[in-house]
């Protein structure tokens, strides 16, 4: 095979890396990450390519990475940097500076509050185990069989703390999919009141808390800006970058970078047929994404990296566009909002947002830019979860006399919105049909 495959259902930087797979550059975002506070926190929709950028951050940074830095970042744009700039007084390449402490939460699952906060713990000391054997050349035989004895994630957690003071590369946490589980929480498990959510998400609040002491540096990448009441939780700590204009390239896929990637498999002999029309129909059905509002016509749109990939895989194998042109297996990305559909069955003012959109395309809104996960459900931060699901995107430019006007992006998210509002009325009302009308 004398071409890259598609990188279809791969999220690992590394292995991405290593095997003959095409990627899209996004190293240079290391560069924006490096001029930014220390305690980040992004969010974008799911697809968009979010677990590839933290998997990269983490191979970048990791001291026990470093061997393999020249083959995973060579002919990247931050390798390149690098190079150019290293003999310059007062540069510092930062790569394999950090012990990486690397968490992904979409690994905690459950059917119940309890279930969930078992195996919460249990995947945490899991994580921590491997840590401290990666890097035990650092640590005392001593405090690597003191974690290794110890169950409770938290304890475990703060001995990695105690003891990484005196090391000379400090700790950088980075957790991905941190609200995956919360929704799960709020939505899933029987939660009516604000009360009842606080009080069932403490546990990874008191984690939380372990964070800022102890570590240097931390990234929470997650699809809702959903943070802990608490004022010494950790998350209340970070500066949110999600709607910094630098930052909204970062995910998905550009138009340029599509047509870079039609261009590579066109000269390939893989795909045949107009670029133009390619693009268009991607864009029209995948795209029209903007994440900052000063990026509005700054900016090119933004396009669903996964469906991208979804798309041109067909065109490889088939020679025409999906059959299906949304990928039935992103059915359940949008579990979260069933589940608050559902949980306001009986006052039905999510599914009076939803209808208003089916009909208008857009709504007026100005987006929570965080909330506590107790206030997900209440009705005035649903809209808000609609658009960080990606099923609404900022189009303040489209209307300058409504700075805060929100619409549905494309074809793929139009026919979304139809089908949670089918499923949820079929769930919930026994007069399904009269509810989606």
């Amino acid at each position: 095979m004398n071409y890259k495959q598609l990188p279809n259902g791969i999220s690992d930087f590394a292995q991405l890396r290593k095997g003959n797979f095409y990627y899209v550059d996004k190293t240079m975002y290391i560069n924006e990450m490096e001029d930014c506070p220390n305690f980040l926190f992004i969010n974008r929709p799911k697809r968009f390519g979010k677990s590839v950028f933290t998997s990269m951050v983490r191979e970048y940074y990791d001291t026990v990475a470093s061997e393999h830095y020249e083959e995973l970042f060579k002919d990247t744009a931050i390798y390149r940097y690098n190079q150019e700039h290293k003999d310059e007084e007062g540069f510092r390449d930062r790569h394999g500076n950090y012990q990486v402490l690397y968490f992904d939460f979409s690994q905690v699952t459950g059917d119940s509050i309890e279930e969930i906060k078992r195996n919460f713990n249990d995947y945490c000391c899991e994580v921590l185990d491997q840590f401290i054997d990666t890097h035990a050349s650092v640590y005392s035989e001593y405090v690597v069989n003191h974690l290794h004895e110890t169950t409770d994630a938290s304890s475990k957690l703060n001995i990695v703390g105690i003891y990484d003071r005196s090391c000379e590369h400090h700790l950088y946490i980075i957790v991905d999919e941190h609200d995956s589980f919360l929704n799960k929480i709020v939505t899933s498990c029987g939660l009516k009141t604000s009360d009842e959510v606080m009080r069932n998400t403490r546990f990874y609040c008191n984690f939380l808390k372990i964070f800022k002491p102890i570590a240097s540096r931390y990234l929470i990448m997650t699809t809702t800006p959903c943070k802990l009441n608490d004022l010494t939780s950790g998350l209340n700590n970070f500066t949110i970058v999600s709607d910094w204009p630098s930052f909204n390239m970062a995910f998905g896929f550009s138009e340029d970078e599509v047509r870079q990637m039609i261009s590579y498999y066109q000269k390939a002999g893989l795909i045949t047929g107009d670029a133009d029309e390619i693009v268009d129909e991607m864009q029209s059905w995948y795209g029209n994404y903007y994440f900052s509002d000063m990026s509005y016509q700054v900016d090119p749109k933004m396009l669903n990296s996964y469906h991208v990939l979804y798309y041109l895989q067909s065109l490889i194998d088939t020679g025409k566009a999906p059959s299906e042109m949304v990928d039935p297996k992103t059915a359940t990305d949008y579990d979260t909002i069933r589940g608050l559909l559902k949980l306001d069955n009986e006052k039905k003012a999510h599914w009076k947002e939803v209808k208003n959109l089916l009909k208008d395309k857009s709504m007026h809104l100005q987006t929570e830019k965080t909330f506590e996960v107790e206030h997900m459900i209440r009705p005035i931060v649903f809209p808000s979860m609609l658009y960080y699901y990606g099923l609404l995107t900022k189009d303040s430019g489209r209307h300058s006399s409504n700075p805060f006007m929100l619409s549905i992006p494309n074809k793929a998210t139009m026919q979304q919105f139809e089908q949670l509002m089918k499923e949820a009325a079929a769930a919930t009302s026994t007069n399904a049909a009269e509810e989606v009308k």
